[in-house]
C-alpha cells in the first residue's frame, strides 16, 4: 500500500484495483513507473517478478524506436523527427523513459548521436549493444533484396509488419522505414526464426 493510492479493491486474490490520480506530470516518477511495470508482468505473465523491456533505436536525428517484451512480441513502434541534433540528445533521457526504462538497448548507427544513446541508456541502467545495418539486413534480406536503397527498405517494410502482425501490436497505417528499420533491428540480435 501507497499514499498515492486514493483506493485498493480486492476481486480476488490475484485481480486488485489500485486508484490513482495523476495531476502533475512529475507524477509519472520512478515508483509509478515501477508499478505500471509490475501490473504489466502481472498482466502479461501472471507473476510479478522483473519484466525485461528491450528498445530497438534506428539512430538519426528521424529516430525509429520499437519496444519489446522479453519474450520478443513488439509492444509499440514509432518514428519521430527531431529536427537536430541538440533536440534528440535533450529528448533522449524521456525517450528511454516512454519505452518503459528498458533494461536493454540495442542501437543501430553510429557517430555522436549513437554515443549520446549509449551514454544515457548507461546512466539509466539500460544494457547497451550495437547492431549494424548490414548484420540485421543479412539475416532478413537476400542479397538480391539489398541491391538498392528503396529495394531494401521496401523489403524490410514487409517484414517489419509481419512482426507487427506476429506480435499483436497496432497494425500501421503507414510505417517510416527508420521505424520499420527499428523493428527489426532487436529480432536480429535473437534471430528471425519468428518472422520468415
Amino acid at each position: 500500500e501507497h499514499a498515492r493510492f486514493r483506493t485498493i479493491e480486492t476481486f480476488s486474490p490475484r485481480n486488485h484495483l489500485h486508484a490513482f490520480r495523476l495531476e502533475h506530470p512529475g507524477d509519472v516518477d520512478a515508483t509509478f513507473v515501477a508499478w505500471m511495470r509490475e501490473a504489466y508482468a502481472v498482466g502479461a505473465h501472471g507473476t510479478s517478478t522483473e519484466l525485461a523491456i528491450s528498445l530497438a533505436v534506428d539512430v538519426g536525428v528521424r529516430t525509429g524506436l520499437a519496444v519489446f517484451r522479453d519474450d520478443g512480441r513488439l509492444i509499440w513502434y514509432r518514428s519521430r523527427n527531431f529536427g537536430a541534433a541538440s533536440r534528440l540528445k535533450r529528448a533522449i533521457p524521456a525517450l528511454l523513459h516512454e519505452a518503459f526504462d528498458p533494461t536493454h538497448v540495442v542501437l543501430e548507427g553510429g557517430g555522436p548521436l549513437a554515443e549520446h544513446w549509449g551514454t544515457a541508456a548507461e546512466r539509466h541502467g539500460a544494457q547497451v549493444r550495437r547492431v549494424s545495418a548490414e548484420e540485421w539486413r543479412s539475416l532478413f534480406l537476400l542479397s538480391r533484396d539489398q541491391r538498392s536503397g528503396e529495394q531494401a527498405k521496401r523489403m524490410a517494410d514487409g517484414i517489419a509488419r509481419r512482426v507487427v502482425e506476429w506480435s499483436n501490436a497496432p497494425r500501421p497505417t503507414s510505417l517510416r522505414h527508420d521505424a520499420a528499420e527499428a523493428i527489426l533491428i532487436l529480432p536480429s540480435r535473437r534471430g528471425p526464426q519468428c518472422w520468415h
